[in-house]
């Protein structure tokens, strides 16, 4: 194969990992024009077509960045990157001088590092390591393309070349360790820093409004990672915020009553290491019941809702403590008026409809059973689309459509409690989670969003209820598994990647590299490393010293691109005329004139043949010089025996 047509081949790839990084973040005339720009640059030269001229080239990159001109500004990056790529394109289909070749690898790797203003995940880190390769190896076949461009190399002289291509790479990766744990790094995508205002929201709300769409669309956004044991499918409730105020439309937060921390009953503890996806969302998740929040400051409120004390866009961990239990006990009365709150102009068909749930049941416990009964026997259902709207959607799902999302379930359980005196709150937060057996932890997505209901029941406290569960199809709407067989496996395992490349790398940030200073000088001051130790670890360091350095001149003093088979008659060579190494003005006739032999001659011929007419050795060649080889051994033998 051609040197050029190698090279090429490794510009194609690197060009088209720096694209790739930037894809998912192109407009559509960039993202559509630099395959067809490849394409093209591979047809040319294939079928040694004429390339674009640099003149032509350069007025198309300027047309390029004139369209794209208007839209630059410091908040706007995708106007850049979209310049960028189609500079990129046309460079692949101008002139290959070296030149050109280099200004296509620093364009390709300008494009791959300005993938990371808007993402850092695992994949930045392959494509890197990919064109971190193809570029040391373009850059070694780079030497030899201005003298000899249409240069055919051996077998053994390609692996020459690719071992020398290689040595920088590895010569780097011990620099690059020692940097990232030295050097600050940003925890999230530039971009995201200096243009928050593009954030997506979760699919959790502070604020439920049943009815305000027709449909609703979960999304597939991962929330947060929670690394722990996995545990019973109904007590994986994340609380979030709690909704205490209905004006009719939507539940909203105000302000609870000052009383006492509401401490959650007796259970079994649960600890989790959770680590939460960047957003703008003050609250802060934990299984339900929450008892302690430990790594991130925050701030608790009586009803257990923790919040940050500040919006973060970095990328975050902390612990928390939960107790598995259905109920938080009151330590202080209850203000019963606050969470028995209704609008005046409340619809009267719910008032009606509450009066025929409870009839003459007067104990609390009774009219809960009641409206229990009413919800576990209205064959509702639990869909997403289709949902009631106009202007009084809780009346519309509880007498006629009986269809509707958890919103739905909760608003209607919640207000039919306080129509029968009963406090009542809504809980807002996740439901459910993806456990990854892999990289033990859960997932839990967008679209486990839920809202439930809180119920004060006398001497017992807040109570946990959950409406949607007497919905019919319950069971596969909210507890249906994320997949099965070997693409879930597939699918985790790409999940356990990039969970810990988010722990392992993004989160190291100053802070733990002061910590991680801070613990080795303690640990020494603790206890100093013995003599025998410090010898054992320098007599180690000085070892692998010696290695590197004999493996590099062994690489560096080797005779480059030999065939096996010419170093074999060279090695015969030397033992045949009881030479310790052949002089070097020894040309390969006068070898074989030493030797004497007719053997030596026609090996001579065949290689020379190939060597100086620059075609490679076919099959039946290197059969015919591996038997004349033989020929020569068994010869030398012979005379030996003599």
């Amino acid at each position: 194969m051609r040197l050029k047509t190698v090279l090429h081949t490794l510009t194609g790839l690197i060009a088209l990992l720096g694209y790739l990084a930037l894809a998912p973040h192109l407009d559509a005339l960039p993202l559509l024009a630099f395959p067809l720009m490849l394409g093209l640059a591979v047809v040319c030269e294939v079928r040694g077509l004429r390339r674009m001229p640099n003149w032509a080239a350069n007025l198309a990159g300027l047309a390029a960045f004139a369209a794209y001109l208007p839209q630059l500004d410091r908040t706007h990056l995708v106007p850049a990157v979209n310049i960028l790529i189609l500079l990129l394109g046309l460079r692949l289909l101008g002139e290959k001088s070296p030149r050109h070749l280099l200004q296509s690898y620093i364009l390709a790797l300008f494009a791959l590092a300005g993938s990371t203003l808007f993402d850092l995940s695992p994949r930045f880190a392959l494509y890197l390591a990919i064109q971190f390769i193809a570029v040391a190896l373009a850059l070694v076949l780079l030497t030899f393309l201005r003298s000899e461009p249409d240069l055919r190399l051996t077998r053994a002289q390609w692996r020459s070349l690719l071992g020398t291509g290689l040595l920088l790479p590895s010569l780097a990766l011990p620099l690059a360790a020692a940097l990232f744990l030295i050097l600050p790094r940003a925890q999230v995508p530039l971009w995201n820093v200096l243009n928050q205002q593009g954030q997506a929201k979760a699919g959790y709300t502070e604020r439920v409004q049943p009815g305000a769409s027709p449909a609703i669309a979960g999304g597939n956004a991962l929330v947060l990672r929670a690394e722990m044991a996995p545990i019973a499918a109904e007590d994986l409730y994340w609380r979030g915020t709690v909704l205490n105020q209905f004006d009719g439309q939507a539940w909203v937060r105000s302000a609870p009553p000052r009383t006492q921390r509401e401490q959650p009953a007796a259970g079994p503890n649960v600890t989790q290491r959770i680590f939460p996806e960047p957003s703008p969302q003050q609250v802060i998740f934990a299984l339900d019941a929450p008892l302690s929040i430990q790594g991130l400051t925050h701030e608790t409120t009586t009803d257990l809702v923790f919040s940050g004390r500040r919006r973060s866009a970095q990328r975050l961990s902390y612990e928390a403590v939960s107790v598995l239990s259905r109920v938080l006990a009151t330590p202080s009365a209850v203000e019963r008026d606050f969470y028995l709150q209704l609008p005046e102009d409340l619809a009267p068909q719910l008032r009606r409809l509450a009066a025929e749930i409870f009839g003459d049941a007067v104990a609390p416990e009774e009219r809960l059973s009641r409206l229990r009964n009413f919800f576990a026997e209205g064959e509702f259902r639990y869909a997403t689309s289709n949902l009631p709207t106009g202007s009084d959607p809780l009346s519309r799902f509880l007498l006629e459509e009986r269809t509707g999302h958890c919103e739905f379930f909760a608003s209607a359980f919640a207000v039919l409690l306080r129509l029968g005196e009963i406090p009542a709150r809504l809980v807002g937060g996740f439901y459910g989670g993806d456990y990854n057996e892999m990289g033990g932890y859960y997932l839990v997505r967008e679209n486990r969003a839920h809202v439930w209901v809180e119920v004060l029941r006398e001497g017992v406290g807040w109570e946990r209820l959950d409406p949607s569960i007497y919905a019919v199809n319950y069971e596969s709407a909210l507890r249906a598994p994320l997949g099965e067989g070997w693409r879930l496996s597939l699918r985790m395992a790409l999940d356990t990647l990039e969970h810990f490349w988010s722990v392992t790398l993004l989160t190291f940030d100053l802070e733990r590299q002061l910590q991680a200073v801070r613990h080795t000088r303690r640990s020494l001051q603790e206890s100093p490393p013995r003599s025998d130790e410090l010898i054992r670890w320098g007599a180690g360091a000085l070892l692998a010293t010696l290695a590197a350095a004999g493996t590099i001149q062994f690489i560096r003093h080797r005779t480059p691109g030999v065939d096996p088979l010419l170093r074999g008659f060279f090695a015969h060579a030397r033992r045949r005329l009881g030479l310790r190494r052949l002089p070097p003005h020894l040309g390969l006739y006068e070898i074989a004139a030493r030797l004497g032999d007719p053997a030596a001659r026609q090996f001579v011929d065949i290689f020379a043949a190939a060597l100086y007419g620059e075609q490679p050795l076919s099959r039946a060649q290197r059969g015919e010089l591996k038997n004349l080889l033989r020929t020569l051994k068994r010869r030398t033998q012979r005379n030996s025996r003599r």
